[in-house]
Parts: structure tokens; sequence; C-alpha cells
């Protein structure tokens, strides 16, 4: 009998560990794979060009964290420039405890109107969050002289 139960215990946990996950897309431009997601910052307005500097802070929801070391340094590649962003600086840190994000972008190139870094972000809840879930709580755009520029905006998605 105790040998009837070993088999079952044994068969319970194979077939346990061979369940997968696998993708899934919500609909919302955010493509979740297994328990990542991709969230887009972009850049809207006819002064984009002027900007050299860009500092924003991001709140993100329940369920959601970003990799980062124990000084809540965004670990590298977690952030990545867009295809159409100018070659530049981007950094960014992780406050767990504030749900925060706060991102740091700068260079010498001209940025266009459009989508400027992508952010890869893990969630634990049972689908990813849409944008609308994180939210630009406090940005500043700056141009070459550090002065703040108008026309200009972040978006999320």
């Amino acid at each position: 009998m105790n040998i009837i139960k070993y088999i079952l215990t044994i068969a319970s946990l194979l077939l346990l560990t061979a369940c997968g996950g696998g993708s899934d897309s919500t609909g919302t431009g955010i493509t979740a794979a297994a328990t990542t997601m991709k969230l887009t910052v972009a850049i809207n307005g006819s002064n984009a060009s002027s900007v050299k500097g860009i500092q924003a802070t991001i709140t993100v929801p329940d369920g959601v964290s970003i990799k980062a070391d124990a000084e809540g340094k965004i670990t590298e590649g977690v952030i990545t420039g867009s295809a159409t962003a100018p070659t530049g600086n981007i950094d960014g840190k992780y406050t767990a405890i504030d749900k925060k994000v706060t991102l740091g972008f700068t260079t010498d190139g001209t940025i266009t109107e459009g989508d400027l870094a992508t952010m890869t972000i893990d969630f634990t809840t049972a689908t990813a969050p849409a944008a609308t879930a994180f939210t630009i709580t406090s940005s500043k755009l700056v141009d070459a002289d550090g002065n703040a520029v108008s026309g200009v905006s972040l978006a999320l998605r």
C-alpha cells in the first residue's frame, strides 16, 4: 500500500512540474509573455527636438516589480532605448516600498516625437496590467542649458 502512495505522489509531482506557462496578449498594446510585460515611454509635442534631458517618476501598480540591485539601480537591459530614439544615456532607479521608478535620459542627439524607451516589467497578477495602471507622477524635460521645454509631455503605452 505504501508503494502505491509513493508512486502516486511522484506521478503528481511530475504532472505539476510539466505544467507550463505561455504567452498572452492583453489587447492593450502590451504583450505579456509568461510573467513579464513591456511598457513604453513616449514623448509628445512639437518641441520634442529641443529636449536634451528627461527625468520622470512613474508609479507602478500593485503586483508589479522591476529588476534592480540592492540599492535600487535598475538592472542593465531592463530599460532599452527605442529604435527611433537618439543615442543617449538611460538610467533608472526602482524603489519597491514606494512603488516608484525614476527614469533619467540624456542625449546630444535630436529627439523626435514618439517612443523613447521600453521597460521590461515583472508582474504577479493573472494578466498584465494595462499601461493606464501606471502613472507619471512627475516629469521634467529640459534643453541643453537645463531650461524647461514647454509644449512637450511624456506618455505611457
